[in-house]
């Protein structure tokens, strides 16, 4: 017999034809909610809010969102996205996207609700009687400055302490300081050695 060979070329697949312009293009499942910040403060007067709002595809419109949270004590939100933190704990913010194609999906993100807090810079301070030190500390969840001052009439006897922290012992003793930011308040002790 003869033998003959064949080469075979295989051709490109034909290209699936393009959706005609009368199927309406899906973004539901590239729609994504962000929210500005994931931890609130409650107690203070900064960090106490955030919206969350839904970021849509190019093309895509938005008909109408509904918000609800599942933990009405940790937070609230209103109709426009807006989430007030009301005491510490962890809520969840749903939003129920529509778009104008008619797709609609629910979409969900995690809030933490911390209590407005002052923390000192460092675990203790103490100071030596006749001496000083600065006190430092930060604030979280209100925008207005930290400042110190003795908390009881006792303590004033042991120490003296200015807005800015500068503590300087009197008396050998433990002696308490307050130090606050607005409504945000920290009472702790100090030794006097």
């Amino acid at each position: 017999g003869v033998k003959t060979t064949c080469a075979v070329v295989v051709g490109k697949k034909p290209q699936p034809q393009q959706p005609s312009v009368n199927t309406p293009a899906s973004f539901i499942s590239k729609v994504t909610l962000y929210p500005m910040l994931n931890t609130l403060y409650a107690g203070g007067d900064a960090d106490k809010k955030t919206t969350v709002k839904p970021l849509l595809p190019t093309g895509a419109s938005l008909s109408k969102v509904e918000y609800s949270v599942d933990n009405s004590k940790v937070a609230s939100v209103s109709a426009n996205g807006v989430v007030t933190a009301k005491k510490a704990g962890k809520a969840v913010i749903t939003a129920k996207i529509t778009l104008t194609n008619g797709e609609t999906t629910s979409l969900s993100k995690k809030i933490t609700v911390k209590k407005a807090y002052i923390k000192l810079k460092k675990k203790s301070y103490s100071v030596k009687k006749g001496k000083s030190v600065t006190m430092k500390a930060s604030v979280y969840g209100s925008s207005k400055k930290i400042s110190f001052k003795m908390a009881n009439k006792a303590s004033k006897k042991l120490a003296s302490v200015t807005k800015s922290g500068k503590l300087t012992g009197k008396k050998k003793g433990t002696a308490k300081i307050t130090a606050y930011a607005g409504k945000v308040k920290l009472t702790f002790k100090v030794k006097i050695k």
